[in-house]
């Protein structure tokens, strides 16, 4: 029964001891290590943090899990100190993220040219908190470090729940990922530059030649102008070139299996995206009307992406909204912060990409949660169709 002692394992320390199944569930009883009622070696204790995948511990000296331990971060070599204990139960990661962080709102502050910018702010969508708030703007920019914004720590639906309490608040919500921010650093800044209205170089489409475009050149353009670089798969490319300048790009693929309404087939709108530091007017509705012409009968879908849109372009474009997608996870190595699509891991791939951890008998999240690799959920989309 419930109050029989069982051996069990803690899975951040490893420690082995006899528990009451009563006494965990109904009194919080949990191990002794970690709640620092017995003595921690500092083997234990690197153990622990490089569970993690994150970080090692540079320090040697350990008394127990409320000790302030020098760490220091895999990725960027950053070293901190904290305790055992907040890294491990409240995932503090010291300086890494904040720094990250900071970069980000002085990004923001210097785009917004003075006006009030507020750091953690709880009121605006309370009780949750924005990371960097502009109140005259109404607009709220995070910064999500992937390993503790991972269904580790946090619901499959968090991000998407903040989307839409700020949406409901009349705040426009951008989610920087820390992928995204390390590796696509020059397309974030560019997106933010564009979204506080300080794009360097703007162009009108109306002075641009549409030509379509060999796969190499367009899928090159994307891979240094959009988040998601270049799609995968056979897909199309259409550009917009204006004194002989490839400024924008749009890609689609074809979806001939599958009708959309009236039987029509299926054209999917992948990407589209215009040169860094660059705004096009025009250059969207002129690239669908380009696609329009050569696809009559067609019916196209796209999606917008709640971390960084409510698909705006889309309904002033007159798309119909047909559907809201779920929350979706994709997964990030957390040592590095790289970002790979979850179909990258299916329990099929991890028994050639991860053999050591590879166990018929578990799912894919049993074995991943072996791993650095961390399961990240976006906000979910929106989809989009219009009918030619």
């Amino acid at each position: 029964n419930t109050m029989t002692p069982v051996r069990v394992r803690h899975s951040i320390c490893g420690t082995v001891s006899l528990k009451r199944v009563d006494a965990m569930i109904h009194h919080g009883e949990g191990c002794l290590v970690c709640s620092g009622h017995q003595p921690i070696t500092a083997t234990l204790a690197r153990k622990m943090i490089e569970a993690s995948g994150t970080h090692r511990l540079v320090s040697d000296t350990v008394v127990n899990n409320k000790t302030p331990l020098e760490l220091e971060h895999i990725a960027s070599g950053k070293k901190y100190t904290v305790r055992l204990k907040d890294f491990v139960h409240k995932g503090h990661r010291g300086h890494h993220s904040s720094a990250n962080e900071e970069d980000l709102a002085a990004l923001v502050t210097e785009l917004t040219s003075g006006t009030i910018v507020r750091r953690h702010d709880r009121t605006a969508i309370a009780p949750m908190e924005i990371d960097i708030y502009v109140p005259s703007m109404r607009i709220g920019v995070e910064y999500n470090g992937s390993y503790y914004h991972s269904d580790r720590f946090r619901t499959p639906s968090f991000h998407r729940d903040k989307y839409l309490a700020a949406k409901e608040a009349g705040i426009r919500l951008i989610q920087v990922s820390d992928s995204d921010w390390i590796y696509r650093n020059a397309i974030v800044r560019s997106k933010l530059a564009h979204l506080f209205g300080r794009t360097v170089k703007r162009l009108s489409a109306r002075h641009g030649e549409v030509v379509l475009l060999e796969p190499a050149e367009g899928a090159a353009f994307l891979e240094a102008t959009h988040l998601q670089g270049a799609p995968n798969g056979v897909t199309h490319y259409i550009g917009l070139r204006i004194d002989g300048r490839l400024e924008s790009v749009l890609a689609w693929t074809d979806e001939e299996n599958r009708l959309g309404r009236r039987g029509a087939p299926v054209i999917e709108i992948t990407r589209f995206a215009s040169a860094l530091d660059t705004t096009v007017r025009g250059a969207f509705g002129r690239l669908v009307a380009a696609l329009k012409a050569k696809s009559e009968g067609a019916t196209l879908v796209t999606f917008a992406d709640h971390r960084w849109s409510d698909g705006d372009l889309y309904k002033n474009s007159g798309w119909e909204t047909v559907g809201i997608v779920p929350p979706r996870y994709d997964y990030v190595h957390a040592p590095s912060a790289r970002a790979f699509h979850r179909s990258t891991f299916t329990k099929a791939k991890i028994r050639v990409r991860l053999p050591d951890v590879y166990d018929a008998t578990k799912t894919e999240r049993q074995m991943m949660l072996l791993t650095n690799y961390v399961r990240v959920y976006d906000a979910g989309k929106t989809k989009f169709q219009l009918v030619v």
